[in-house]
């Protein structure tokens, strides 16, 4: 089959029997050249079973940290121009029309820079301009009483808008400068996310909607719109504030 490969990510949990008629609606797509990639958080309802046995490109069965956390592994994977995700309980049908190539993401935000906000702990960078951390001085804010989105750079792309993939790297950590909880720079592999609202904490989503490609964000997040009273732990305690800066790189 002509044309771009197109992957799509299957993240599930003990789907049962819905997860057979989300892989029959994928292989039955009369666009052909798709690969679909399964993403199982460690089922013990027989769905390695159907694995085994199926036609799926790729799976993997392996405890996750949820559903983006699975998305970003699926993703790791595939080996498609075009990019997708589908929930086990779904069926798929689509049509491609490809109008253009998307561009390469960036290497990291680029465009004007700008001063964070009073109040806002210091942003950190190396040598090379990569983002590793905050730090905190006597004039940095001891909390986070409502959301802040604050631009380091302002990209020149266009705006991110929810229901895209936004490709980013990202460095997290406990307000205002505490454990660096999550991070994606050392990797060399930026993280890709689904903005859509319960796949993410909604103060991140919040934060990256309508900011334009290109930029980096300084996103402090109450603990409300984050992770509130239950954290996730281990690494985020209850009643947590955040700090992140992200690098957005694309979105499509």
């Amino acid at each position: 089959m002509s044309g771009p490969l197109v992957s799509v990510v299957t993240p599930c949990l003990d789907p049962g029997p819905r997860l057979s008629r989300c892989i029959e609606s994928v292989r039955n797509q009369t666009y052909g050249n798709v690969e679909h990639v399964i993403m199982d958080g460690g089922s013990t309802d027989g769905t390695v079973k159907l694995l085994r046995s199926s036609s799926v490109s790729r799976w993997v069965s392996e405890p996750d940290r949820g559903q983006t956390d699975a998305l970003n592994k699926g993703f790791a994977l595939c080996t498609g121009e075009l990019l997708g995700w589908v929930a086990a309980d779904d069926t798929l049908v689509f049509v491609v029309d490809l109008v253009e190539a998307a561009p390469e993401p960036l290497a990291m935000a680029e465009g004007e820079e700008q001063e964070l906000p009073a109040g806002l702990p210091t942003l950190e960078t190396d040598g090379e301009g990569v983002p590793t951390g905050f730090t905190a001085d006597a004039d940095t804010d001891e909390t986070v009483e409502q959301l802040v989105v604050a631009p380091a750079i302002i990209g020149d792309g266009p705006e991110v808008q929810e229901g895209q993939t936004a490709t980013v790297h990202y460095v997290g950590q406990l307000y205002p400068d505490g454990k660096i909880f999550d991070e994606s720079w050392s990797s060399g592999q930026p993280a890709e996310f689904p903005l859509q609202p319960g796949g993410l904490i909604q103060g991140f989503l919040d934060g990256l909607v309508g900011q334009p490609v290109g930029s980096r964000v300084v996103i402090a997040i109450p603990s409300e719109e984050g992770y509130g009273k239950a954290g996730s732990p281990p690494a985020i305690p209850p009643d947590s504030d955040l700090i992140f800066v992200v690098d957005i790189l694309a979105a499509s």
